[in-house]
């Protein structure tokens, strides 16, 4: 069993603040039907096509369960197979079942039978930004070259199934981020129909999480004003003047606050009113 918490071209684009000690997304886990590799193409290959031409893998270390990914002679991630399913399975399961972009989610994670972890050698000079943007395109290779169907990003709880990972992924550029892959967002419906929202996974970039406590908007709105949100903090380092922007672009008010989780009380979030 393998533990679900982990402590241009990819990782080009220079994003976000300075990261302050907080050094990002390090690795995210692919999932796999056989317990054996199963190789659909090249590592080389794959890993040239993502990232770019300067990656490459190390060819005299590869084994077939372990590729370590190189740019420049430098080592800057590894795909490694590992026999067995996620332990504790409940997180993964938990996550692809609240994920609606991925209807049977929970049954087809249940097929799982082993994983590729997918992970990054962090540097000094990345940003958080730079890091999941490296991560995630890692884990595309990981996925052509595993046939993978499926990445669980365990930052933010997050589950998602390989043709969704891959099509926000190949969308990355200097204006947009894989804002769906990276920040999760939990909706619940009250008895009185209003609607209360949160996020998870701003953490890894280094900023406190979204709550909109109630609300009476469509349920799709506030998702995509939530991660329009994301991209707009995590890309400029502040919080209420983004707001401000993106609730106006969507037409929409809303009013930024601090104050303490509803979900977890020991935690300070933004509380944002939104109308």
């Amino acid at each position: 069993m393998v533990n679900s918490k982990p402590g241009g071209e990819a990782g080009s684009v220079r994003n976000g603040p300075p990261h302050d000690g907080n050094a990002g997304p390090s690795a995210c886990f692919i999932l796999c039907r056989r317990e054996e590799p199963n190789f659909e193409v090249h590592p080389n290959q794959a890993v040239e096509e993502v990232l770019g031409e300067s990656y490459c893998i190390e060819s005299a270390k590869f084994k077939g369960t372990n590729i370590l990914v190189c740019r420049d002679d430098r080592l800057v991630g590894a795909l490694s197979h590992v026999p067995a399913p996620m332990d504790p399975e409940e997180d993964l399961i938990e996550a692809a079942s609240a994920n609606p972009k991925w209807p049977d989610g929970r049954e087809q994670v249940a097929k799982h039978r082993s994983l590729v972890i997918a992970a990054v050698n962090g540097e000094d000079d990345l940003s958080p930004v730079d890091c999941a943007i490296l991560l995630t395109r890692l884990a595309v290779a990981g996925l052509q070259i595993f046939d993978g169907f499926g990445v669980f990003w365990p930052y933010a709880d997050l589950c998602n199934p390989r043709e969704y990972f891959e099509k926000v992924a190949t969308k990355i550029s200097d204006g947009q981020l894989a804002i769906p892959l990276w920040i999760r967002c939990d909706l619940v419906r009250a008895p009185d129909g209003t609607l209360a929202a949160s996020t998870r996974g701003m953490h890894q970039f280094g900023f406190a999480e979204f709550e909109v406590d109630r609300c009476s908007l469509d349920p799709q709105r506030v998702m995509k004003f939530l991660w329009s949100l994301a991209q707009a903090v995590i890309v400029r380092g502040v919080v209420a003047g983004p707001a401000r922007v993106v609730a106006r672009c969507m037409g929409l008010r809303v009013r930024v606050m601090r104050g303490r989780s509803r979900r977890a009380p020991d935690q300070m979030v933004y509380k944002l009113a939104l109308r």
